[in-house]
């Protein structure tokens, strides 16, 4: 009888047991139905970081002129630190130290004319920026140069990098390759955007056409092994150009190799 008893509580335990896990595994399953995992949306915006605005005029006769305005680009409100050292580390330092050297360039320069007879604009650094975003990646368009501010001109390189893409979700810099095609560009485009421009210019010039396209295309053949970070460099005289107008990007191709 004892046995018995024993049993019928056993088998008691046992439902009550079974019927505890399968309501347990049903309202997991349930509220995991009612609040399925959501991506967080990003918030990103563009506005002005590093700004350096001055101007000094000095005995020698060359004045200094910069006009500098770097983008910060912040992520829900919080300033990208990746972004911010890629720009500002050490910028304002590099800025100065360049138009130093290129204020002793231009006062080297006028020793050799008659005192009064040639006039220095002044040496500068300017930069500014456009930007685009999508997708979370960010791109940054710097447009940025020093002049010595001699009456024969020339530009002395960019202040900062000219593009630069910014993928804000992973909180990382891309190359260029990984940044176009984050817009939807590929090697290929470009190839064709390069084809299309030496196309259009050889059917303008009055000479063989069929000539003036090969030369051109064995020129731009010696560019690269045709990488996109090749064909934004500018290395050489032969690079591609971009802008942003109307929320879309724009390109250009200069083929004139050196």
């Amino acid at each position: 009888m004892k046995k018995t008893i024993a049993i019928i509580i056993l088998i008691i335990i046992c439902l009550g047991l079974g019927g505890y896990i399968a309501y347990d595994k049903l309202y997991a399953e349930k509220e995991v139905e009612k609040e399925p995992a959501t991506e967080k949306e990003l918030k990103i915006t563009v506005e002005d970081g590093l700004v350096i605005k001055s101007e000094k005029e000095y005995t020698e006769g060359v004045n200094e002129m910069v006009d500098v305005t770097l983008p910060k680009v912040l992520v829900n409100g919080k300033e990208s630190k990746t972004v911010k050292d890629k720009l500002e580390a050490g910028t304002k330092d590099a800025i100065y130290a360049k138009l130093k050297e290129l204020e002793d360039y231009s006062l080297e320069w006028l020793k050799g004319y008659e005192e009064g007879t040639v006039k220095i604009y002044g040496v500068s650094a300017k930069a500014s920026y456009k930007y685009l975003v999508k997708d979370n990646v960010v791109l940054l368009l710097i447009d940025s140069k020093y002049s010595p501010g001699l009456p024969k001109g020339g530009f002395y390189g960019n202040v900062v990098d000219k593009i630069i893409f910014y993928d804000a979700k992973k909180d990382k810099l891309l190359t260029l390759e990984e940044g176009f095609k984050a817009f939807g560009y590929t090697i290929d485009e470009f190839n064709e955007i390069i084809n299309e421009t030496i196309d259009k210019y050889c059917d303008g010039v009055y000479e063989n056409i069929d000539t003036c396209k090969a030369n051109y295309n064995e020129s731009v053949a010696t560019v690269g092994d045709t990488t996109v970070e090749k064909i934004f460099s500018h290395d050489n005289g032969c690079g591609m150009s971009i802008d942003i107008e109307n929320n879309s990007l724009k390109f250009d191709y200069s083929f004139q190799c050196e």
